[in-house]
């Protein structure tokens, strides 16, 4: 087993980019073309019959719909896009299980991908969530989940209530008092609050094992 930062599988730029791990491809994981798309990443090595199960939070422009200034007409854009990655999620999942059926899972998931990789993975799985989206699902079917969040997350925040003992919580270094001392608008200055709790930056030190 190799230990490895959950930021060197979950890869992503400052332009909100999706990467490949190089690390990985260094562990001889072979990056599966074929059922990865835009929002999974799925890596396979043969020698140990494990694949590697990568899901990415709400894209981009969907965020910029509900922040800073959510419309009301956005609303039926966002949850067809939801619907979305729900099935098209579910289409890799079915298609995983006729590919890879006896192989270990290992899933990784930030936010939205948080959510899928819990309701998706198989009850074999090792699922590591960062400020899941915190819904009532079936995830108590999986026996290894360990959940990541920061105190003030939002999105995360029923985790403490559905999966208290899956959840670890930390503290981050924002100080909400002198953003809101800092004269400009209140409002705006907290949502940019929730928003930075909310990002992967605060798990940098996050390490899992990879066979």
């Amino acid at each position: 087993m190799v230990e490895i930062k959950f930021l060197d599988i979950y890869k992503i730029n400052d332009n909100c980019q999706i990467l490949k791990s190089t690390i990985l491809e260094d562990l001889e994981y072979i990056f599966d073309n074929e059922l990865s798309n835009e929002d999974i990443f799925i890596y396979y090595k043969k020698s140990c019959e494990t694949i590697i199960i990568v899901i990415y939070g709400t894209s981009k422009h969907v965020i910029d719909m509900m922040i800073p200034s959510f419309k009301i007409k956005n609303v039926k854009q966002i949850l067809k896009y939801l619907k979305n990655r729900y099935e098209t999620t579910k289409e890799v999942y079915d298609k995983i299980k006729i590919k890879y059926p006896i192989q270990k899972q290992i899933s990784l998931g930030h936010s939205l991908g948080g959510t899928l990789v819990s309701h998706f993975s198989c009850e074999k799985s090792i699922v590591y969530t960062i400020n899941k989206l915190a819904i009532k699902s079936d995830d108590n079917h999986l026996k290894e989940l360990y959940n990541f969040r920061t105190y003030n997350d939002i999105p995360s925040i029923l985790l403490l209530l559905f999966e208290k003992k899956n959840t670890i919580n930390r503290s981050t270094d924002i100080n909400i008092i002198e953003m809101l001392d800092s004269g400009e608008n209140i409002i705006e200055n907290i949502i940019e609050f929730f928003r930075k709790e909310h990002l992967l930056e605060h798990f940098k030190d996050i390490k899992i094992n990879i066979p």
